[in-house]
């Protein structure tokens, strides 16, 4: 990205901070107290006047970025020259030439692409991150590190930074060096193995859940740390891992299926939570049918 073009978008984020304390950081007032009242009778947007740099791909980072975005923050994504996000690619289904996927987990968001393999792309990095209010990455521990662009260096140049790091296993612990994907951890977990036949081998679910839950977990870590920055004044590192998001989910219902008495028993549900499961249509009709109880 040129000197000039990189000049234009730094200005942009400094100039369109509608909170700006003065002769501070240029980001949103972390000082400002929330309020529940929409500007001018139009839509609430709880989140306008924070600005999000989202160095994430796939999944489970896109999607907690994205719903900040839905809330009203500004996200400046940055992707790799070139190819871009991986999943830009991913199809079909296409909506002319853009992969469904993408525009899925990407709305509301405005990209940029920059070589964080070239130290003027981590400049341009470092300088962004100084008029923003929220970084989310999904590198591998350390890799950021290796460029200048880990938590430790950032929060030098900018105290505000909420710095969020989404891997597979966690920054620290034996497993933290490795890459993690959603059915790796959703194996690893436990969930594939309560779901499926009692009898037949552990089952993927139909959608990403493990992505999506670290998006929502990630999404939820963030909101709570602009609240927390609105009392300290500044900035933290936030720890967000595909497992530990994972094996929150199964929780109380493993303690269900995965009855030590009983045996292992799949997803059928045993006592009352027999309400919740579904059944084969008696002989002769096709499909099942699901019963419950208000």
């Amino acid at each position: 990205m040129s000197g000039s073009v990189l000049t234009r978008v730094v200005s942009h984020l400094s100039r369109t901070s509608r909170f700006l304390p003065p002769n501070k950081t240029r980001c949103a007032n972390i000082r400002r107290p929330f309020t529940a009242k929409p500007q001018g009778g139009g839509q609430i947007r709880p989140l306008d006047g924070v600005k999000v740099l989202d160095l994430t791909r796939v999944l489970a980072g896109p999607f907690a970025t994205m719903i900040l975005g839905d809330l009203g923050a500004e996200v400046i994504k940055v992707e790799r020259p070139g190819s871009g996000d991986d999943t830009r690619a991913w199809g079909p289904p296409f909506v002319g030439e853009e992969s469904a996927y993408f525009l899925s987990v990407n709305r509301n968001k405005k990209s940029i692409a920059v070589d964080l393999k070239d130290p003027e792309g981590t400049k341009l990095v470092t300088k962004l991150a100084k008029v923003c209010d929220v970084l989310v990455e999904n590198y591998l521990p350390g890799k950021l590190n290796e460029m200048g662009l880990g938590y430790e260096e950032l929060s030098k140049v900018a105290p505000q930074l909420i710095y969020c790091s989404i891997t597979g296993y966690g920054q620290t612990g034996p497993e933290s060096h490795k890459p993690g994907y959603d059915s790796i951890a959703s194996a690893v977990s436990g969930m594939m193995h309560i779901t499926g036949p009692e009898d037949g081998d552990p089952v993927r679910p139909g959608v990403a859940m493990t992505d999506l839950a670290t998006g929502l977990y990630t999404q939820g870590a963030v909101m709570a740390a602009l609240l927390q920055r609105q009392k300290t004044g500044r900035g933290l590192h936030i720890d967000c891992n595909l497992l530990s998001s994972q094996e929150k989910s199964p929780g109380l219902f493993s303690v269900t299926v995965l009855d030590f008495v009983h045996g292992f028993s799949g997803t059928w549900l045993v006592g009352i939570y027999r309400m919740h499961v579904s059944y084969l249509w008696a002989e002769g009709m096709m499909g099942h049918g699901f019963c419950g109880r208000p």
